[in-house]
């Protein structure tokens, strides 16, 4: 039973059976009232532990409330509960700890004693560490008769979910159709023209030249016209080299060619004449690089430095780029918590801003499988089919 809204439909999220099982043994030896903190990723894990329990013949009545009528309606609502002797309430919380949520909190602490002498079963308090320390903050007296707090685990480690990312290299973008245009015809042929006189010109001209052929997917051509230019311009200080460099090593990215890819952008952050973008645009392809060779914690720190010098430069692009990818990161390190879902929000916040439709799409589809491996997927679906920036529920539903 559901004390709320309709259930949704239970996604099996992974084998937490022993966790699950600990739990019951819990509500087994419980003969009265007892308050429960469970600390669980999202709320579709608490779904989970609900519909499981029900078909171990335990009668589960859940709240999840959501909206601001909800929250206020929790304490009455948990004080009119009642479950059978197996039984057992569930309030499910999620990391959106708004004001709604406080004031909703407030009310249930005014009237523990009488949720407690009316329950008479346990109640399990489930929520990611943020809701349950909300909680403690917001509701205290409550909080106080609380049991020892439990975190739900899973009896393995899991998959990865950007696993397929980690390969030997990023996978390679679907070729598009080839850039045959007379515009870039001329264009070559001017740049082999400038490359004996006036080999910066050139290199300039390259560098957009070959921007445009990667982005079409005439990969080799690209690298044919940077390794041209690179030769060109040996011996020339000039910051353009580093701009080709780093494009070298996308290019090599694609190619596969994880070694020269890395010897291209250590080159450009051990250059003194490097400008501060370059390094910051060096710092991301050597985050992904490490990212995809299983080295989270060295992309970490390159996509933290990367996210820095892109602020300071004014590097709108590159700040996203580095916030998704810290965010990415610490959501596969350390979980999925409060601290990595607010670093992805900030990304998608800032493409949003720069009106930069793929930056924005990156930033929304990484947000949304963080929020799935957060065991929320109902934030996740919001995020996408709302296509906003914000993962909360719209205010239609407040």
């Amino acid at each position: 039973m559901n004390g709320e809204r309709p259930r949704e439909p239970v996604k099996r999220t992974g084998s937490f059976a022993n966790a699950f099982g600990e739990i019951e043994k819990i509500l087994v030896l419980s003969s009265n009232f007892v308050l429960i903190p469970l600390q669980i990723p999202g709320p579709d894990l608490g779904r989970e532990l609900s519909e499981w329990l029900i078909e171990r013949g335990h009668p589960v009545l859940v709240f999840e409330p959501i909206t601001a009528d909800e929250w206020r309606r929790l304490a009455a609502s948990l004080q009119a509960a009642r479950v059978g002797d197996e039984g057992v309430v569930m309030v499910i919380g999620s990391r959106d700890v708004s004001p709604d949520v406080d004031r909703g909190l407030h009310l249930v602490n005014q009237v523990r004693d009488t949720i407690a002498r009316g329950i008479e079963r346990p109640l399990l308090w489930c929520g990611p560490r943020v809701f349950l320390e909300r909680t403690m903050d917001e509701a205290p007296d409550f909080w106080s008769v609380r049991a020892v707090e439990r975190v739900l685990s899973p009896d393995r480690v899991q998959s990865s979910p950007f696993e397929s990312y980690r390969g030997p290299a990023p996978a390679v973008e679907p070729v598009r159709a080839p850039v045959v245009d007379t515009d870039l015809q001329q264009r070559l042929s001017l740049i082999a023209r400038e490359q004996s006189t006036n080999p910066l010109g050139a290199a300039h001209m390259s560098r957009a030249t070959a921007e445009e052929l990667l982005e079409g997917g005439q990969i080799d051509l690209a690298a044919s016209l940077v390794e041209k230019s690179l030769v060109a311009t040996t011996g020339f200080a000039d910051p353009v080299r580093g701009d080709l460099a780093i494009l070298r090593a996308r290019i090599d990215i694609h190619r596969g060619r994880t070694r020269e890819a890395l010897a291209s952008v250590e080159g450009v952050l051990g250059d003194p004449l490097a400008r501060g973008d370059q390094k910051a645009s060096a710092l991301l392809v050597r985050g992904e690089l490490r990212e995809a060779t299983g080295d989270l914690g060295g992309a970490e720190t390159d996509y933290l430095e990367a996210r820095d010098l892109a602020r300071g430069t004014g590097d709108g692009a590159g700040a996203v780029r580095a916030l998704v990818g810290l965010g990415r990161v610490t959501g596969e390190t350390r979980g999925y918590d409060s601290e990595a879902i607010a670093t992805l929000e900030e990304a998608l916040s800032l493409a949003t801003k720069l009106g930069d439709p793929g930056l924005v799409q990156s930033a929304r589809e990484t947000l949304a499988q963080a929020h799935r491996m957060a065991f929320d997927q109902r934030a996740a679906d919001r995020l996408l089919s709302s296509g906003g920036t914000d993962a909360r529920a719209p205010d239609s539903e407040k």
